[in-house]
């Protein structure tokens, strides 16, 4: 009963009943060891770095010498590597795959992106960046040579993915658009490596959660030839430079942006958003001899990166407690908001030397990766649904809600005649709370309707225009002869009541308001003490009215 209060335990019991079943993944996080400056080429680079870093260590006797107590084993499993060092003692880090030094770039997509392109495609939003020390093989991970097929990076492949995968969409899948940006952040600064010379950019947050980028140029796409032009055109707007340890050192933090937008034969749009980041990489200056403007530029990456890293701390601290995650402390995180936490599905690829003189780095590298697996985000697929979906849902969650209020009942009763529940009160409980066929997809949610609004948001022009093509019915039952179930049965008598219609359950229709007014209140007719939101015949329902009705259901 609304007068009895409930305990702190007991309405958390009822909240974990009656809250819609989401899904939860954590971030997937894989490894890859580049090869050793030998077979690369830079050995005599690597000597010169090696003798400018390399320390002694002092004896009780006075003298010193180099003793070497680091070690590095990757695991026959390929999912294990056994570090040692001075400070740390055969410490096992464990991934979701790590990849040798021989691996292959097809193995590495197979691996980390093939999965990620597929949820993009089906509506979920997805990322995957690099992370690791400067030269560790990041840029050639995520990109690679984009002209060659053998050795084409992460990126290059994801786009060749994304359009060999339009061949297996539903066949209910009219229209399909795909849009791509490419930014950067240099020096906390975004610029747009599309249009350089375009205006400034900024971080913007739709009401609803998910960030994206005011002012970058949007670039509509046919085929993956397209794109790798982007790719071309972009890359040479990027800022690079030579330090001692990378002759091509990336001095900002790359994103690429795919937008996927497909819509269904009944009005019905799915869209997915893929972000590739490449990340500059971390630096220790005594190694990389960087002076003036690449000095400075070192500071502002290892600033971003420690930002990051504060984020993945804070959202990984283990505390009961809802805890601030700073995000906003850097452009970096700002980006990669919705992919730490929140709504995608996310792949993080750590890029780490497998040589003695980088295992400090590489350690480093390996804790940031173990902290990052720890995090959980929630994905659903982004669906903007029509009214008439819209109204679908709206039946099928006030049946749950019924279901739901049968529990409660159920629950009270028995607790108040014998305080506890008894072995087969417990199986009609669980059947109760098994969902129904329209909660069968957890990790599904509708997303808002696109609106106007104050912060810029695009608004739905199909939506609109399907409201004022059909003032006269919606979804096919006209306001004067009102179906209430889907076999059929006509409703003309102006006394139903309401009841009656919640009743009827998901082939229930909603009826005008006007055959509503004059009624008497019902039992159940009434949310805190405010009518329910119904159709009116001389202004349909609009996309606000909409969402109340749904969120009326939920409550």
């Amino acid at each position: 009963p609304n007068s009895k209060r409930h305990t702190p335990a007991e309405l958390q019991t009822l909240d974990f009943l009656l809250e819609m079943p989401r899904g939860s993944t954590n971030v997937r996080v894989l490894a890859r060891f580049r090869p050793s400056s030998e077979k690369l080429g830079h050995r005599a680079a690597s000597a010169q770095v090696e003798k400018k870093s390399r320390k002694g260590k002092t004896h009780r006797n006075g003298s010193t010498a180099n003793v070497d107590v680091s070690k590095l084993e990757l695991q026959k499993d390929c999912k294990s590597v056994v570090v040692s060092n001075e400070n740390l003692k055969n410490h096992r880090f464990t991934f979701d795959h790590i990849f040798q030094a021989d691996s292959t770039q097809e193995q590495v997509f197979q691996k980390v992106a093939k999965d990620t392109v597929k949820d993009v495609l089906n509506g979920y939003n997805g990322t995957i960046f690099a992370y690791g020390q400067t030269g560790s093989g990041k840029t050639w991970t995520m990109f690679g040579d984009p002209k060659s097929e053998k050795t084409k990076g992460i990126i290059p492949r994801c786009c060749d993915a994304i359009f060999e995968g339009l061949e297996d969409i539903s066949v209910d899948v009219e229209k399909v658009q795909i849009k791509v940006s490419f930014i950067q952040i240099y020096q906390e600064t975004l610029q747009d490596l599309l249009n350089p010379t375009g205006k400034a950019l900024r971080i913007r947050q739709k009401p609803n959660g998910p960030t994206y980028i005011e002012g970058a140029k949007e670039v509509y796409v046919q085929d993956p030839g397209e794109v790798l032009q982007l790719i071309e055109e972009g890359s040479k707007n990027k800022k690079v430079t030579a330090t001692d340890m990378n002759s091509g050192s990336s001095r900002a933090h790359s994103v690429l942006m795919v937008n996927f937008l497909q819509t269904t034969t009944n009005g019905v749009q799915r869209e997915g958003g893929l972000n590739l980041a490449d990340l500059a990489g971390s630096e220790r200056l005594s190694r990389t001899g960087a002076k003036g403007q690449a000095r400075e530029e070192a500071k502002f990456i290892n600033k971003s990166l420690s930002a990051l890293g504060n984020c993945i701390s804070a959202l990984t601290s283990g505390s009961s407690k809802k805890k601030h995650i700073p995000f906003r402390d850097s452009k970096l995180t700002r980006i990669l908001q919705d992919a730490l936490g929140g709504n995608s599905k996310t792949s993080l690829v750590v890029c780490c030397s497998g040589e003695k003189i980088d295992i400090t780095e590489t350690i480093s590298t390996l804790r940031f990766a173990e902290r990052a697996k720890s995090i959980k985000n929630k994905a659903k697929v982004n669906e903007i649904l029509t009214i008439e979906e819209y109204q679908k849902l709206v039946s099928k969650l006030r049946s749950e809600v019924r279901r739901h209020k049968k529990l409660i009942v159920r629950l009270e009763t028995s607790l108040k005649s014998s305080g506890k529940l008894s072995s087969e009160q417990l199986e009609g409980l669980a059947e109760l709370t098994r969902p129904t066929s329209a909660m069968q997809r957890p990790d599904t949610a509708v997303s808002d309707m696109k609106m106007e609004d104050a912060s810029g948001d695009r608004s739905d022009d199909s939506v609109v225009g399907r409201q004022d093509n059909d003032q006269s019915s919606i979804s096919g039952h006209s306001f004067s002869n009102i179906k209430l179930t889907e076999e059929g049965e006509v409703w003309k008598n102006d006394t139903v009541l309401l009841d009656t219609l919640e009743e009827d359950g998901p082939g229930g229709h909603l009826v005008p308001q006007k055959l509503i007014d004059s009624r008497p209140a019902t039992p159940g007719s009434q949310i805190e003490g405010k009518p329910l939101p119904i159709l009116s015949p001389e202004n349909t329902l609009d996309a606000k009215s909409l969402e109340k009705l749904v969120e009326s259901a939920k409550t």
